[in-house]
Parts: structure tokens; C-alpha cells; sequence
């Protein structure tokens, strides 16, 4: 969903994106073709001006939300495929989980910040979520726990 909950994005397994309006029910951007084989996780900047995708070939992209043009990547992520994406509350960051790993990524420079979290046991990571009010991430995988990381 949009922040204004009045678009919702979809993506697919033969890699495409689409935007549409809820109330019409009117795709208004898209089909978007990413290259990314499987889109697993869509995520809408704070602004809704941007859509994060991740996708099953370890790329995270992110594109302009009216047009669909791509504005960054595809950025190469650690595991085998981007479970779950989130933008920070400001849109300055982009944390990513696939497979073992929990990353952070400057939406600016494209570059990852610090180390990546290793989930140690071998329990693939599935999801990554803020709090409402920005200071939590949690995030869970097959281990059957949520975790929370104090965000700096």
C-alpha cells in the first residue's frame, strides 16, 4: 500500500511490477518489466514517490513511482533471494532480509551501512518491519522468533 492508501503495488512471479489506483481499480503505472525474476517484496518510500523492490535473484531496485523508470540498481544484496524490504521513516535507508542476513543500505550512496546482521542458527530471515515511531526494527524468519534492533 501507498502511505495515502490509495494505490497499491503488486509484483509477480514473472518479474513484473504494477501500480494501481484502489478506488477505480485503474492500473496507472505498469506492467513494469525488472529483470529481477521473481519481485518477493515491495516497499513504498515515505513519500510515496519511490517503490523498493526486492527480488528473487538478490537484486534490490528502486523506481519512481509515477513513471516506473528505474531510478537505482539493481543492487546486488548477500543472500539468494531479497525476502523483504522497508524504508526508513525519513526514506534514508533501506533494510533488506534474505536468507541469513538482515542488511542496511544508504539510499543515496547505494552502499551498505555497517555489517550485515548474520542470523547465526542457518534460519532464513523473511521479513523486516519499522515501528510506528521509527526507533524498532523487527524482524523474523524460520526460526519462529521476532527480534528487535534498536535503530541509531
Amino acid at each position: 500500500w501507498s502511505p495515502s492508501g490509495s494505490h497499491i503495488t503488486s509484483g509477480s512471479k514473472d518479474g513484473k511490477i504494477l501500480i494501481q489506483e484502489v478506488e477505480s481499480g485503474k492500473f496507472e503505472v505498469g506492467p513494469i518489466k525488472t529483470n529481477q525474476d521473481w519481485v518477493w517484496s515491495l516497499a513504498y518510500s515515505p513519500l510515496a514517490d519511490r517503490i523498493a523492490s526486492g527480488g528473487n535473484n538478490s537484486t534490490i531496485c528502486i523506481r519512481d513511482c509515477n513513471s516506473g523508470k528505474l531510478l537505482v540498481g539493481p543492487i546486488e544484496d548477500l543472500g539468494i533471494g531479497v525476502t523483504s524490504v522497508a524504508w526508513s521513516l525519513d526514506g534514508s535507508k533501506l533494510y533488506t532480509a534474505s536468507d541469513e542476513f538482515a542488511c542496511l543500505w544508504d539510499t543515496e550512496s547505494h552502499k551498505p551501512l555497517g555489517q550485515p546482521f548474520h542470523q547465526e542458527d542457518g534460519k532464513n530471515l523473511r521479513c523486516v518491519s519499522f515501528s510506528r515511531d521509527g526507533q524498532y526494527l523487527a524482524y523474523g524468519g524460520d526460526d519462529n522468533k521476532i527480534a528487535l534492533w534498536t535503530v541509531q
